[in-house]
């Protein structure tokens, strides 16, 4: 056994630029597995503990203007621990710019810190007692950080036509807002499109007259559904007139789509997981299986020296699996890099602000395993071939095929380097073919990602086109609905159309309702089944809401508004956009249902930018002081575009890990390849072949097998990118897949550099390669 020992040591001596090659794949596999395992971990515990020692809310509850003391009724009525604010619409203007930005103010106390729903400072400080009364506020991050906005700085915020300069004096994370956003009945806003401020309690209080008054209730119960059961039940039947809406943590939207992103996150981590495995599997078992066919003529020589087949093949076995161990240990290594670089990076990128980075010894326990198992169960088939060849099969040269007719034509007429590339090619036909599998396998990862963001774009284009309005108005209330006037008669306005916004329960979930005119022509909607609003007793629901609540065409459905008010409805269409979570009800029974008479905005046609700017003295859009904020298309679009990018820091860590397994396989092949034609090359310089020769030659060998490769790359990948674009958006939002020609193109090119890139080492290979140490080679 000692001998062997020696013997394998020996071996991996000799051949150190292969061994090498196999444990950096093998690395790199077990380290990509474990680091993504362990980083979707990290995540959720990241997740959970922000929202922990913050004190997220179980439940929040929405209301018409209460007295403060309501939150202490509320903890004693049902058990429960309860904290009041008091919540805006606002406009904040900075700058020259009139237009305004959209925003929320929230009052919370100056004297203490949120009971519930604390906030993070980043920078600055804190309120004071003595902020009471002055005009200061804290951003919220997102906001801050998208407009560059620091502690200092000065803003406008406005409010029912009245503006107020005020000052930041802190920058904080809001457990609420980890993902901001708005709700499902108003366009999704990207961070610089929504900015949450919040303010001392009182002085929001006095400037909106609500002296005393709270409007949004956040609760913390032991067990929130029974909490949610017993409010929507009635069991404070003086409450139930007071409450507009109720929402559970898992129906506020920044913690659904957080949910629905850590849910993308693990789904393509399972899938990707499983590719790195099978990717890195193949590369591993293709280096593993040349290194062994390189020994085939020591193999022989073994053979022939009387030592029996369980011998070689113990020693090939030992062999790798002496490699297989140091490259699954040094990626316990790398995995824990690899998982603490992800959370860092994603964390960052959401502004989580307490990150947890731990080491889960089942999980590199699992890594390790996978590793070791891969390398050997790609090996053992190698290894049994070579200890089933006969001693004068094994010392011979390897059998080349011959080159067929088609090799022969496409070389006839043309230089002596192409004639070389395409003859070593056809000679060696199953190794090129793998090397162009293993191209197009490395090419899985970066294709289905770069498939999958171009799909949300897509599919984010493809809605916008559809649409026929060029902006949404909101108001800072309901408003009486002659307010539609106003806005016809402003300059660059063609059209008009009022509707009404506000929520309503379904089942047991709140969602988002629009009431429309009977002859709306501006609100799109995509019915896929079933038919548009004829009647005043029809509803039309987005997919999702019919889905998550069980409702087929024709079923009646029973909705609660605010102040109790019910209404049944009859379900006659499903509706597919992309902003999911809308109900959609004629606009006089929303009216009749709400708020009387009244709207809440409307969708405008027209040249909206004459609109918000009027030349002279003619009357604006932000001239009316009830006018909120003014969306319009494009800037909903690229809000959209903005909020995909919000989902992409687990899409580009998923794309870097890609290229790199790509670029480690690829390398591998090309170093091997090189590696082991030695005695060849060697041969042709001792003739007197150039080294421009030999280079040329390797070079248009590996333009063949990069253009296979992308072509393989094209298929396997337009494959996994649809898997992928179904793990990524369940529950999300609807998509279209979308896999361009230019795509395709793209992964050729990509295929290219993946190619050329390892062909530098294998230059500097060919040049460093000297006549004596092949001779030496070749006699040892």
């Amino acid at each position: 056994m000692g001998v062997l020992i020696r013997k394998v040591f020996r071996d991996i001596a000799a051949m150190r630029t292969r061994a090498v090659l196999v444990v950096v794949l093998i690395m790199m596999s077990v380290g990509l597995y474990s680091g993504l395992e362990q980083s979707g971990v990290d995540l959720h515990r990241s997740y959970e503990r922000t929202y922990d020692e913050l004190n997220l809310a179980d439940i929040w509850m929405d209301t018409t203007p209460v007295p403060e003391n309501t939150t202490a009724h509320i903890e004693s009525t049902f058990n429960v621990k309860a904290d009041g604010r008091l919540v805006t619409d606002i406009r904040i203007e900075m700058g020259r710019s009139t237009m305004g930005i959209r925003g929320l103010a929230i009052g919370i106390p100056a004297e203490r810190r949120p009971l519930i729903n604390d906030i993070d400072i980043s920078s600055g400080r804190y309120f004071q007692p003595g902020d009471i009364g002055s005009n200061v506020v804290i951003l919220e991050k997102h906001f801050a950080d998208a407009r560059g906005i620091g502690t200092g700085d000065e803003m406008t915020i406005r409010a029912a036509g009245t503006g107020i300069i005020v000052k930041c004096i802190g920058i904080a994370i809001s457990p609420e807002y980890l993902i901001v956003g708005g709700d499902p009945g108003q366009l999704f806003p990207s961070d610089g499109s929504y900015g949450v401020v919040f303010v001392p309690l009182q002085n929001l209080q006095n400037a909106t007259g609500l002296q005393g008054m709270i409007n949004n209730i956040c609760i913390r119960s032991p067990d929130p559904n029974r909490t949610f059961e017993e409010v929507l039940g009635g069991k404070d039947p003086m409450l139930g007139p007071s409450i507009q809406r109720i929402q559970r943590r898992e129906d506020v939207w920044s913690y659904w789509s957080l949910e629905q992103d850590l849910k993308g996150f693990d789904a393509l981590s399972d899938l990707i997981s499983a590719l790195v495995l099978i990717i890195a599997g193949f590369g591993t078992g293709m280096a593993i299986s040349r290194l062994i066919a390189s020994h085939r003529r020591e193999i022989g020589i073994m053979k022939a020296l009387g030592v029996d087949s369980g011998t070689i093949f113990t020693n090939y076995l030992i062999l790798t699996s002496l490699l297989a161990l140091t490259g699954a240990g040094l990626g316990i290594i790398a995995g824990k890099i690899i998982g603490m670089a992800t959370v860092h990076y994603y964390g960052n990128s959401l502004k989580i602000p307490l990150l947890t980075n731990s080491m889960d010894g089942s999980i590199f326990g699992e890594g390790f395993m996978f590793g070791v198992g891969m390398a050997l169960l790609f090996s053992i088939v190698p290894l049994l071939l070579s200890t089933r060849l006969k001693p004068v099969e094994a010392m011979m040269s390897t059998r080349l095929a011959r080159p067929g007719r088609l090799s022969s034509r496409l070389t006839s007429g043309s230089g002596l380097t192409f004639r070389l590339a395409v003859r070593n090619i056809a000679r060696r036909k199953e190794r090129a073919a793998m090397t162009s599998l293993g191209i197009a396998l490395a090419l899985i990862l970066p294709i289905s990602m770069i498939a999958l963001f171009g799909s949300m774009a897509y599919t984010v284009d493809e809605g916008f086109d559809a649409e026929r309005w060029n902006a949404i108005v909101s108001f800072d209330g309901d408003h009486n609905a002659s307010t539609i006037q106003d806005l016809r008669a402003i300059p660059g306005i063609d059209e008009a159309e009022p509707i009404m916004v506000g929520y309503g329960l379904v089942g047991d979930k709140y969602y988002g309702f629009r009431g429309v005119a009977d002859n709306s022509t501006l609100v799109r909607q995509d019915i896929v089944e079933g038919r548009r609003l004829q009647n005043p007793q029809d509803i039309v629901m987005d997919e999702m809401v019919a889905d998550e609540q069980g409702y087929v065409i024709g079923d009646l459905v029973t909705i609660r508004f605010v102040g109790n008010v019910t209404a049944t409805f009859t379900l006659v269409g499903l509706n597919s956009v992309i902003l999911q979570g809308n109900c959609y009800i004629s606009l006089h029974v929303m009216q009749a249902l709400t708020s009387p008479g009244n709207i809440s905005g409307a969708m405008l046609r027209g040249d909206i930018s004459l609109a918000t700017s009027p030349s002279g003295n003619a009357t604006g859009l932000f001239d009316l002081p009830y006018v909120i904020s003014v969306t319009g298309r494009e800037e909903a679009r690229e809000n959209m575009h903005e909020l995909i990018l919000e989902f992409s820091p687990f899409i580009n860590v998923f794309l870097v890990l890609g290229l790199m397994i790509g670029v480690a396989i690829v390398t591998t092949a090309v170093i091997i390849n090189v590696d082991e034609r030695t005695v060849e090359i060697g041969t042709m310089k001792a003739i007197g072949a150039p080294d421009s020769l030999l280079m040329g030659v390797i070079a248009i060998e590996k333009f063949f097998i990069a253009l296979g490769g992308g072509l393989f790359g094209i298929i396997l990948g337009r494959e996994a990118a649809r898997a992928s674009l179904e793990a990524f958006s369940k529950g999300l939002f609807k998509l279209s897949f979308d896999f361009p020609g230019g795509l395709g193109i793209r992964t050729v090119f990509l295929a290219f550099i993946l190619t050329y890139i390892p062909l530098l080492a294998a230059f500097y290979m060919v040049r460093k390669l000297r006549v004596d140490k092949v001779v030496k080679q070749v006699s040892r």
